[in-house]
This record gives structure tokens, sequence and C-alpha cells, in this order.
């Protein structure tokens, strides 16, 4: 049985910042795709911003102990962001991790070397979520809930199409304007004779 996506499970930019520093120490749970992707973006416009000035300064010809100066001034900011963001990148990797059903050990190793790091970031951003539970915990966007919220859905609309049939299965009384079964003969209510239909 295929699981369905949760219709009301949507992220905003706002709402994976907000998760990306509250769950800044937290290496358990998971992190959905859309999560990861805003978190990259916002993380990347940043650390471009930030080393930006230091790109337009740099010039390796320039031997000036005041330009270096200046071009180590200039790095500390991006240094202190990528420092304080590390450790609450390095939870998100392993959470988007175990959303697809990776290790701990095995999202750890391939943050850490370059290469296995820049095609476990791209396989990160583009694959999705595993269906329903895995060891890690539930899925956000395909709940196991979901599957109970179908279940109750379809006892509803079996419910109602019970009711429809029923109801076409009526007719009112010309004389009292009460319900009455399709084929009765006489008014149950006020004991009228009904005309054939």
């Amino acid at each position: 049985m295929s699981k369905s996506i949760n219709p009301n499970y949507r992220i905003t930019l706002y709402e994976s910042t907000s998760r990306f520093w509250k769950r800044a120490l937290k290496f358990s749970g998971r992190a959905t795709r859309s999560e990861f992707n805003y978190v990259v973006l916002w993380h990347l416009l940043i650390s471009i911003a930030l080393l930006s000035p230091c790109v337009m300064f740099f010039d390796s010809r320039e031997e000036a102990h005041g330009f270096n100066l200046l071009l180590l001034l200039l790095l500390i900011p991006a240094a202190v962001w990528q420092a304080v963001t590390l450790v609450p990148f390095l939870t998100l990797w392993v959470r988007r991790g175990h959303d697809f059903s990776t290790d701990t050990f095995s999202s750890i190793v391939m943050f850490f070397f370059p290469v296995m790091n820049f095609c476990a970031l791209i396989t990160s951003m583009i694959m999705d979520s595993d269906k329903g539970q895995n060891k890690y915990g539930d899925s956000q966007k395909y709940p196991e809930k979901m599957k109970e919220a179908s279940v109750e859905a379809n006892f509803i609309g079996k419910t109602r199409s019970a009711v429809s049939s029923v109801l076409s299965e009526t007719k009112f009384c010309p004389r009292c304007g009460n319900k009455i079964g399709k084929a009765s003969a006489f008014c149950p209510h006020c004991g009228g004779k009904q005309p054939v239909l």
C-alpha cells in the first residue's frame, strides 16, 4: 500500500531556520529535504555575503602589511560565522541522513571528507524522505498517522454514501411533510394515503 503525502506538511524558510537553531545540538530525529535545502540556501548566501569583501580586496601581487591586516579583518566575520554554524549544520546533516536511513557514523564521515561531502550534499538535496517510520523516527512528510486518517476518511465516505442511498429511498408525505419510505402506501405519521410514484 503506498503512503500519501501529508497535505498539511509545508515548511517555510523561517521554520527551517528556527528548527536549525532550536535543534542545534540534537543528532536524533529526522530532517526533511525542504528543511535541509532552505538551511543550505541561507547558509550559502550568508557565507557569500561575508566572503565577498575579502574577494574584492584580495590581490596576490600586493605585499603591503596594511593590506594583509585589512584582509584578515575582513575574514574574521566569515570565520566566526563558519565556527558558530559548524555544529548545528553537522547535526542537521546527520538528521537529514536519518531521513533516508543513513546511520549517524556514515553521515559524520561524509561531512568531514570533501569529495564525499560534496556527493552527499547533492544526494541530501535530491533524495526524498523514507515513507512512514524508520529507526530514527516518524517522517514529517509521510507520517504513519496518514494511514489512520485515510482509513477514517474512507469510513466517513462509506457512511455518507450509505446515508445518501437511504435518503434517495425516501420521499416526503404531501399531507404532513414528514420523511417516509419511498414504497410506503400510507404515512406512518399522519395516516394519509400516498400517491403512487
